[in-house]
């Protein structure tokens, strides 16, 4: 009986052939990867010190392992075990040895290792060798903080330098540097005098502020590295290094290059010399394959720079020495095409034409001093020229025709191409002979010079019509053989408004403005063609009967001229009647007309039509009336004088209005025009008699419309008899106009200097 219960103890002892013995622990060791956070030693008991958090794999040595279900830790008894890693969570599970991964939290005191068994259930190591003691992790910099600290401020100024060196040196070339150098400031001579000299080593100066860049950047980047650990020290060197070492010295200096620059000349050559070896040959491969950084301002460059001064207005120099250098420079590229008038608005006049009353009216109100003579009816055949001067000595009556005139005088014609270069033809004008030529269409011909046919093609002035020139600077006569066709007409006046770039009021250019010379007058010369025919002038004074109707019209019409001086409000009208002349235009069906007020346009002028008739249109409403004598025009500005004189206020000359009508005049017509200067001169001419008392002076004038001389007299009354008696009768002439007569004379003692 006792012998077989030992066989059931000795059976029950022994599972799957082997033999369950308590688990022991002999040892235990923690393992991390290489350079990565883990195991850091024994402490002074011999327990493992392990960074907390930090992933390892805790190795457990010893025997009859492998009957472990569990293993546990705690930091007192195994029943109050904070942390279980079951069996399935085991690397390696044997009977010597079992292996896990696990991170130990931060605690102020030891783990300890708790086993649980299937047959001993929880078992407790208290070995101290195998207690584990979580510490935190101490990091290592390359060298103090403070030291890296002040390193990185230093690589981040150089940094900023070497970026805003590379935009701001760079961007001033060679040449601006020598314009500094010599029409500059005293400063910008100086700064500009320190840069040149490295400045002229381009590619050099570029690789060395580009590497010593790379490096400092280089460098940030590794320190934030050490001072802090993955994301922070990519977003810390990331964000310094754009900011405080792109956008912010960039942004300074692409301003200030210069002064910047300047100031930090010696730490660039201190850079150029110890990176000496490295951007030497470096500098020398890009000057043979990249070339040297020259950038020489061409034609073209300074012109639009020129044009870039005058739009922003920032330049010292003045406006029309700007549009006289734009247009110096633009002439080279320009062709005579550019400059002419076309030929549908040059004057022109047949030989057969009679210079009879009506043909010299044509002649004179044109304003055109010389005058191109077709033959017959074909304008294409211009043969002379007809100077005005040449009229000088022909009578209206003696109806000689043009072709006898021009062709006694035998005035010199040039036709030229239209493709000749513009400064080929000043050239020509500038000898002097003549300073008109027609202008002939461009045509792919042969033309004869020198006894050789050379081939032309017209349409490409800047190289081919070069040739061209010696053939059109001759005299050339068009024939059956050689027809020319005339599209324009150009002078030397043209070509000076394109140098000067602003027009030249001349014969050429009484309707058109030059601005876009060519374009402008085609656009322009069927409206103003009928504006040849029409002038408005000076009339002569009304008659006494006349000027008595006129005076009471305008009593009546407002209270401003009851109180003016009677002298002074004949003088007003007297000299201020217009008169409209029309002459038809030969062979035209539309008559000339000429406006008097247009819609939208600002007029200082008050009109009264005494003789003849006029058209009024209202375009917003399309109203079209005809008016004749003793219709007004312009009240508002009598008006405007009178309020301002109601309110006892000075008045101005600036009073305006802008009518809503077109009132145009299409035949003879005389009227009244009192422009707002000659009211208000009139008004201080009352003021000035009125405000005279002792002595009292009368002025007289019966010139037209200058003030010449005027006949003052001092009247003094006799202290006896109350009679008046001249005591002084000087003719004298005035230099004041009359608009400031009363204005500047306030008394008798300032006359008298004038007078004497």
């Amino acid at each position: 009986m006792i012998i077989r219960i030992l066989l059931l103890l000795l059976l029950s002892c022994v599972t799957n052939g082997k033999v369950n013995v308590r688990p022991v622990v002999s040892g235990v060791r923690i393992e991390s990867e290489a350079n990565s956070p883990g195991f850091s030693g024994y402490g002074d008991a011999g327990e493992l010190l392990v960074e907390a958090n930090a992933p390892v794999e805790v190795v457990i040595f010893g025997h009859g392992l492998e009957s472990v279900e569990m293993v546990a830790f705690t930091d007192s008894v195994c029943l109050t075990s904070e942390f279980n890693i079951s069996e399935s969570a085991f690397h390696i599970h044997k009977d010597m040895k079992i292996v896990f991964k696990y991170s130990f939290i931060a605690w102020d005191k030891p783990w300890r290792i708790c086993l649980k068994s299937d047959i001993y259930g929880l078992i407790q190591i208290d070995d101290d060798r195998t207690w584990i003691q979580t510490v935190q992790s101490v990091h290592e910099t390359f060298m103090p903080v403070g030291v890296q600290v002040a390193i990185l401020l230093l690589l981040f100024s150089i940094s900023a330098l070497c970026s805003g060196l590379t935009l701001g040196l760079m961007a001033l070339t060679p040449q601006e540097l020598k314009i500094l150098m010599k029409s500059g400031t005293d400063t910008e001579k100086k700064h500009a005098t320190a840069i040149y000299p490295i400045r002229m080593e381009g590619n050099r100066l570029l690789c060395t502020v580009i590497i010593m860049n790379v490096i400092v950047n280089t460098g940030i980047t590794l320190l934030f590295d050490d001072l802090a650990e993955g994301l922070i020290a990519f977003l810390a060197s990331t964000i310094g290094i754009v900011i405080f070492g792109e956008i912010l010295p960039q942004s300074i200096c692409v301003k200030y290059g210069l002064a910047v620059g300047a100031n930090t000349i010696y730490i660039t050559k201190f850079f150029m010399f110890v990176l000496f070896p490295v951007t030497y040959p470096l500098a020398k491969i890009l000057d043979k394959y990249a070339g040297v950084d020259i950038d020489l301002v061409n034609r073209s460059k300074m012109v639009e720079m020129l044009k870039m001064n005058m739009e922003s207005g920032a330049c010292d120099i003045d406006l029309s020495t700007l549009k006289i250098a734009i247009g110096a420079m633009e002439l080279t590229k320009k062709s005579v095409r550019d400059v002419m008038t076309d030929i549908d608005d040059v004057f022109m006049l047949s030989e057969d034409q009679i210079l009879n009353a009506e043909t010299m009216t044509i002649i004179s109100d044109s304003g055109y001093t010389r005058i191109p003579v077709y033959e017959k009816n074909n304008k294409n055949k211009v043969k002379n020229l007809l100077y005005v001067s040449d009229l000088a000595l022909i009578g209206k009556d003696n109806n000689i025709t043009v072709k006898a005139v021009a062709g006694f005088n035998k005035r010199r014609l040039r036709i030229v191409d239209e493709n000749m270069p513009l400064v080929s033809l000043m050239d020509e004008f500038k000898m002097g002979e003549y300073h008109l030529a027609m202008v002939a269409k461009a045509q792919e011909v042969k033309k004869l010079h020198n006894g050789k046919f050379v081939d032309i093609k017209m349409d490409n002035f800047i190289v081919e019509s070069m040739q061209l020139v010696e053939a059109t600077m001759l005299p050339q006569h068009d024939s059956e053989e050689n027809p020319v066709t005339l599209v324009g007409l150009i002078t030397l006046e043209d070509i000076t408004e394109e140098l000067l770039q602003a027009e030249i009021t001349d014969e050429t250019d009484c309707y058109v403005t030059d601005d876009a010379q060519k374009k402008r007058r085609t656009n322009t010369s069927k409206k103003n063609a009928p504006d040849l025919f029409c002038s408005e002038k000076k009339s002569e004074r009304l008659s006494l009967h006349m000027l008595e109707m006129t005076e009471k019209w305008l009593l009546e019409k407002t209270p401003l001229f009851s109180g003016m001086n009677p002298k002074a409000f004949e003088n007003l009208i007297q000299r201020n009647i217009r008169e409209v002349l029309i002459v038809p235009p030969k062979n035209s069906t539309s008559p000339g007309t000429l406006n008097l007020f247009e819609s939208g346009m600002m007029s200082k002028r008050f009109v009264l039509i005494l003789e003849g008739k006029a058209k009024i249109r209202f375009n917003q409403k399309d109203l079209v009336f005809e008016v004749g004598p003793w219709t007004c025009f312009g009240e508002a500005i009598l008006d405007k004088m009178e309020d301002c004189l109601m309110e006892k206020k000075e008045p101005s000359t600036g009073f305006f209005f802008i009518p809503d009508y077109d009132l145009t005049v299409s035949g003879t017509c005389r009227f009244l025009q009192i422009s707002t200067g000659s009211l208000l001169h009139s008004l201080r001419i009352t003021k000035f008699v009125r405000e005279m008392r002792s002595p009292k002076i009368s002025i007289t004038s019966d010139d037209d419309t200058i003030p010449g001389s005027r006949k003052v007299s001092f009247l003094e009354t006799s202290p006896n008899g109350g009679r008046k008696r001249s005591s002084t009768s000087v003719m004298s002439s005035l230099a004041l106009p009359p608009a400031r007569l009363a204005a500047k004379i306030a008394s008798v003692e300032e006359l008298k200097p004038l007078i004497e």
